[in-house]
């Protein structure tokens, strides 16, 4: 994965050196949950997490001789970091059965996907509008895909991207409300039947209300709109 002129350094629980006059320590948050370890060249430090059965990786944290406690870095794994300071560097891991989302940074973007759902026996979800800090901006195609528990969703204002198939064959949800504009949104909702609501703003449509400001035609029929860009299923949707 690295040149070989890199010097490989397993690490169980925390180690330090010194590169290029910077004091470099790393170290897990707990060596019960993963295992961390780094090559090194220059000033440079390539950083390789290897979480423990049934925990996740959740991001590196660094801290030098200014902060007081560990502040967030990158989520990427493995991760290069590029310091001339001393610096500590940790690596952190969370229980998969406590992990409801599984979140992907977005290249060189501050910001962050939702890829997976692994909530279990949850009927009302709040979509996180942050992670780290950075916002969560887009729900990945197929995240909540054929999920038959989830009754409610609330989708918070950084979300601008909801991909395809993102809320197919949710057959439970009686009901999902979106009150900001977004910038990509096409079939999402496949398979959701009439009994189904979709709830808009009224500044998420145009004034004729023909059709929302993210392009989806909209139709009305006895009091209520329906679209084929949300689905097969053609749920109903009302604007408030």
């Amino acid at each position: 994965m690295y040149k070989n002129k890199f010097i490989l350094i397993s690490l169980v629980s925390s180690f330090s050196l010194f590169s290029c006059g910077a004091k470099i320590s790393v170290s897990t948050e707990d060596e019960k949950k993963g295992t961390v370890s780094y090559f090194i060249n220059g000033n440079k430090v390539a950083l390789q997490a290897t979480p423990k059965d049934n925990y996740l990786f959740t991001g590196w944290f660094i801290k030098n001789n200014e902060d007081k406690d560990y502040r967030f870095e990158r989520a990427s794994n493995p991760y290069i970091y590029e310091t001339k300071i001393n610096v500590s560097i940790q690596g952190r891991f969370e229980d998969y059965s406590t992990q409801t989302f599984f979140f992907n940074k977005i290249e060189d973007k501050d910001a962050y996907t939702i890829s997976n759902y692994y909530g279990i026996g949850t009927e009302n979800i709040i979509i996180p509008n942050t992670h780290f800090g950075y916002p969560v901006t887009t729900i990945q195609e197929n995240t909540f895909l054929n999920n038959k528990t989830i009754k409610s969703v609330v989708i918070p204002q950084n979300i601008v991207n909801i991909e395809d198939d993102a809320f197919t064959g949710c057959t439970n949800i009686k009901s999902l409300k979106i009150d900001h504009i977004l910038q990509s949104c096409y079939k999402p909702f496949e398979n959701w039947t009439a009994e189904q609501t979709i709830i808009l703003t009224s500044n998420c449509v145009n004034e004729e209300r023909t059709q929302t400001k993210w392009l989806w035609q909209l139709e009305k029929q006895d009091g209520y709109y329906t679209s084929t860009s949300c689905g097969g299923g053609n749920p109903h949707i009302i604007i408030e």
